[in-house]
């Protein structure tokens, strides 16, 4: 198996879609430019991808004067668009993913926002998506606001061109100012629709804590310093946690890290293994290593976990590392900001080394060692109430009844988190390539 395999394989396991990329038209080598400038790696910037939503739809679509105050930042959704001229619904169910997901993070740990405005918008996958929905990509393309025009259609990640066989989730920079959030439809895969929408939020937090907020308590930008793998790998990780928390017993559900067929511990066993992927030699700091390579920084995520204390560390390292901007790496290099915060390891390398040869003798007990105890999984999710403003009709001064799923929390106050996931998935898409 080459590395190319590998690689291959690994977007297959995740599927996520989820791209970093650039607004910098001269170089589409998804180094981003300017939404996050602290996220460097090495000398590597990018920007930062996170999400946000709330409930329009363009044109026709509930197309109100909601775009330009200060209310929740709208949704511009092909389905939507769909189901005006269909009267078809079951696509519908992406929005409300969206707004339970925000709200059931935003209820855990605090609802944050992009600056100045969030926009996510939603589009049929081109690759995937039955024929006739992909007119509503273009439809959807021509009726964004005017502020909005600059979208470039050239961008390879961009799917309002529903021709673009390279489109992908992101969350994307629009020029210097704005950012939105897209997300392709995952016809093949339902839960899917779940565990991205969490990945991208849980970017949101990232970005707000280990960056945004430190530049406005310190008046400038913190470290230069940010390890791709314990970012990436850790969103990854904990949208199947997440999940494995509200969906185990759906019957689309597949533990995606840790089953035997192609989790991603055995994954990461058999590619260590066979010698077609080292950590010491790939290292997946830099911005295209890890961005490629989700399974892999899941692993060293987990291997992290593990050594720190395994289920014991996993609410620290998943929230209180970022909540309380311990994430800002603000010393000298990499490896002194390694060994302050984990103790365990003098230098990156000595770490790659240790993973490595975790994953050379790696057997199925070894997937037992790093899969997280189910009471810290419910421990790190449990809790009572939804919170987000992500309704287009949010903070205006009146509870509107018609915001779903606590999302107009700052009129209404949270809302009380149902004992069971509540949105309908719908039926994925037999596709041929």
């Amino acid at each position: 198996m080459t590395t190319d395999a590998v690689n291959l394989r690994f977007t297959k396991i995740f599927n996520t879609e989820d791209k970093f990329v650039t607004s910098d038209t001269s170089n589409r080598s998804r180094k981003p430019k300017n939404v996050w400038q602290v996220v460097v790696a090495i000398s590597t910037l990018f920007t930062f991808l996170v999400t946000a939503t709330t409930f329009v739809v363009v044109s026709g679509l509930n197309s109100h004067s909601k775009d330009s105050n200060n209310y929740g930042g709208p949704i511009w959704s092909a389905m939507e668009l769909y189901s005006k001229a269909t009267g078809e619904n079951s696509y519908n169910d992406l929005q409300e993913i969206v707004h339970f997901v925000f709200s059931d993070m935003g209820g855990m740990w605090g609802y944050r926002e992009l600056v100045p405005r969030m926009d996510i918008i939603l589009f049929y996958r081109p690759q995937q998506a039955q024929q006739d929905r992909l007119k509503y990509n273009s439809l959807l393309q021509k009726q964004l606001p005017d502020r909005m025009k600059t979208y470039p259609l050239s961008n390879p990640w961009w799917a309002g061109n529903a021709s673009n066989m390279n489109a992908t989730s992101c969350v994307c920079p629009n020029g210097d100012a704005l950012e939105y959030v897209q997300i392709l439809y995952d016809e093949g895969d339902a839960i899917n629709r779940v565990s991205v929408v969490f990945h991208e939020y849980y970017h949101v937090l990232q970005k707000y804590y280990c960056y945004e907020y430190a530049y406005i308590q310190t008046n400038g930008p913190p470290g230069p310093y940010v390890l791709m793998w314990l970012l990436e790998g850790s969103a990854a990780t904990l949208e199947q946690l997440y999940v494995t928390y509200w969906l185990q017993n759906h019957s689309l559900y597949v533990d995606r890290l840790f089953n035997s067929t192609d989790g991603v511990v055995v994954t990461m066993a058999k590619a260590v293994q066979d010698g077609t992927y080292m950590f010491q030699n790939r290292r997946l700091e830099s911005h295209n290593g890890a961005m490629e390579n989700y399974v892999a920084s899941s692993a060293a995520f987990l291997y992290l976990m593990y050594r720190k204390g395994g289920s014991s560390y996993l609410k620290y390292i998943s929230t209180d590392f970022v909540l309380n901007s311990t994430c800002i790496l603000t010393s000298p290099t990499m490896d002194d900001h390694f060994k302050r915060e984990f103790e365990l390891w003098n230098t990156l390398s000595d770490f790659y080394s240790d993973v490595d040869g975790f994953f050379t003798d790696a057997s199925m007990n070894h997937v037992d060692l790093l899969r997280p105890s189910t009471d810290s999984i419910t421990n790190l999710f449990k809790h009572n109430t939804l919170c987000s403003d992500t309704c287009d009709l949010s903070r205006n001064g009146v509870c509107d009844q018609s915001c779903i799923f606590g999302s107009d929390c700052t009129d209404c106050g949270p809302t009380a988190i149902p004992s069971n996931w509540p949105v309908t998935l719908n039926d994925v898409y037999k596709y041929t390539n």
